[in-house]
């Protein structure tokens, strides 16, 4: 039996256009009425750095790219990524070593600066070796599974991972698309009202937070997640510690008790010299909150200068590992690569223990670092060299290639090489990128704070950078124009328009910056200018005046917001002080 269909009429067709036409028109004068009386929608803004750090993590990291012959080449599609291009299809006889982290791994692509390749050539004399570098700025350890997922498919013959800074991140965002789709229709009025329609009746669900206790456990599970990747392809794996800038580079991730007298106290005579009186305050503060990073990492600075070394060290290990989830690696951090490595079978590079060797009191500081988890330039060689060593040990040991048998490796060369290695010269010119870096960061970690408090982070860079150079900083800061040169790296260009858009915020952490370095005249005209463009921004107020000691401005202001003890407490100070 033959099925008939019934036809449909043309009319339908048209009736429907014609209805969907008058409803698209009506919202459209609906629109543009409420466009006219009260201007665009404020738009829900996109979580920092949206782009680089959600939306380009979703395309390959490499594609193919077919040439004369049909040849095949890989070449990376991320920007900021600094990996060579090489052949789909590895030249027989050639080692290639990929290596996946943040922005320490950055560096590698510097082949003649960090030596690893001519390392390599010379432990195994006669191979053919390729460096692919892929490392990321700000990338975090799911962020680098990714990146390892995908990298084993291209024929590795070793993989380092370099992982355990940036574990900052907040919960993951699972469909970036729709957070971008929602943020580009936000500017109508009519999809406000259609979101609100929907929502009736319907319980808000409250946004998912950074779990600071979290962020060890999430790292920990994806690092034996990518063992365990490596392991399966049969791919020879190198886990890597890492140092960090544990004596000179205060903690960032929360905010300090200045409102606390005990701590209030000790960071006043902190800054006088009085590290005795500091250190007791100190100490009593810790003993009231055990888990404060800052009360720990301002006791060990108090300890240091009194010759406690074992105290000191200690509290900075502990202010490190209380400061999360933060963007630097922590002992604990360090503890649970070397567990993971030792469990899943992989091979350990331990960058934290040279980084010890080089520092005072096996704390390290600006010896070797340039803000709080980049190690200078000029040290790579040493790190290649560490990671190279641990490889052939491993093989070694275990009685397994990993790169070759351990028969075929010579170290003649490298006898008595790390000493050396350990103490570079820091030529004019690295000291001027580290200038500019330092004061980049500084100014990121301003704009990332809420603005209702200060970053201790942005400004101890700040201080730092004054010092290595106060007149090129003076230049620099004077003007959003005066920053531009900071922002030649299209990474970087992402802070451009925070920078811009709390430039109040900036001017307070610049002017306490000078403020801490007693220049007063220079103090006073940041918090000056960040009054004029914002005359209610409390921390201005605030810190304009400490800096004149203005004790009926601060009485005011204590009166004004009684929910914040600071203005009260420097009140005091100053009526104590007649």
């Amino acid at each position: 039996m033959t099925r008939k269909i019934k036809p449909v009429r043309a009319g339908a067709f048209l009736q429907s256009f014609l209805g969907l036409a008058a409803a698209l028109s009506i919202l459209g004068v609906v629109e543009l009425g409420l466009r006219t009386a009260y201007g665009p929608p404020a738009r829900r803004p996109l979580p920092e750095n949206f782009e680089y750090a959600h939306m380009e993590v979703l395309k390959p990291y490499f594609k193919r790219r077919w040439g004369l012959g049909g040849a095949a080449t890989m070449v990376p599609q991320r920007r900021e990524s600094q990996a060579p291009p090489f052949a789909a299809s590895k030249p027989a006889g050639t080692l290639r070593i990929f290596i996946v982290g943040g922005s320490v791994a950055l560096p590698f692509s510097n082949i003649t600066g960090t030596k690893l390749e001519s390392f390599v050539r010379s432990a195994l004399p006669g191979r053919q070796v390729e460096i692919v570098t892929c490392g990321m700025a700000a990338y975090d350890s799911r962020r680098e599974a990714a990146v390892m997922r995908e990298i084993l498919d291209y024929q590795p013959d070793l993989v380092i991972l370099l992982s355990g800074n940036n574990e900052y991140h907040g919960p993951e965002i699972r469909f970036p698309r729709l957070v971008l789709l929602d943020h580009r229709l936000g500017a109508m009025w009519s999809y406000h009202g259609l979101k609100a329609l929907v929502s009736l009746g319907l319980k808000p669900r409250k946004p998912a937070e950074v779990n600071p206790e979290q962020s060890n456990p999430l790292f920990e599970k994806n690092l034996r997640e990518m063992a365990r990747m490596c392991r399966a392809r049969g791919i020879p794996l190198v886990l890597s510690t890492l140092g960090a800038n544990l004596r000179d580079s205060p903690p960032s991730s929360q905010r300090p008790k200045l409102d606390e007298p005990l701590y209030f106290d000790a960071i006043r005579a902190w800054e006088e010299g009085k590290y005795r009186f500091a250190g007791e305050r100190l100490q009593r503060f810790v003993e009231r909150f055990p888990e404060d990073p800052y009360g720990r990492f301002y006791l060990a600075k108090a300890q240091d200068r009194l010759g406690d070394r074992r105290g000191a060290r200690k509290n900075y290990a502990l202010a490190s590992d209380l400061d999360l989830p933060g963007n630097r690696t922590s002992p604990a951090r360090n503890e649970i690569i070397r567990r993971v490595a030792r469990e899943e079978g992989t091979i350990l590079a331990d960058l934290e223990k040279v980084f010890k060797a080089l520092a005072s009191n096996e704390t390290p500081g600006a010896e070797s670092f340039r803000d709080t988890c980049h190690w200078m330039q000029e040290l790579y060689p040493l790190v290649s060299l560490t990671v190279l060593r641990a490889v052939h040990e491993h093989a070694r040991a275990r009685r397994v290639s990993a790169l070759a048998p351990a028969a075929d490796w010579s170290w003649g060369w490298a006898e008595g090489l790390e000493p050396a290695l350990g103490r570079p010269t820091i030529t004019p010119k690295s000291r001027d990128n580290y200038f500019n870096d330092a004061l980049h960061s500084a100014l990121a970690l301003a704009v990332v704070v809420d603005g209702e408090r200060l970053s201790e982070g942005s400004i101890d860079l700040m201080q730092r950078t004054m010092n290595q150079d106060a007149a090129k900083f003076e230049r620099m800061t004077r003007s959003k124009a005066d920053l531009d040169p900071l922002f030649e790296k299209q990474w970087f260009q992402d802070y451009r328009q925070g920078i811009s858009e709390h430039w109040p915020v900036v001017l307070v952490h610049l002017g306490e910056a000078w403020r801490r370095e007693r220049r007063p005249d220079l103090a006073l005209a940041k918090f000056s200018e960040a009054l004029a463009l914002q005359p209610d921004y409390y921390q201005a107020r605030l810190r304009r005046a400490v800096a004149t000691a203005d004790r009926a401005e601060l009485e005011s202001l204590a009166d004004q917001f009684p929910g914040r003890a600071e203005a009260r407490l420097w009140a005091e100070h100053f009526r104590e002080r007649r």
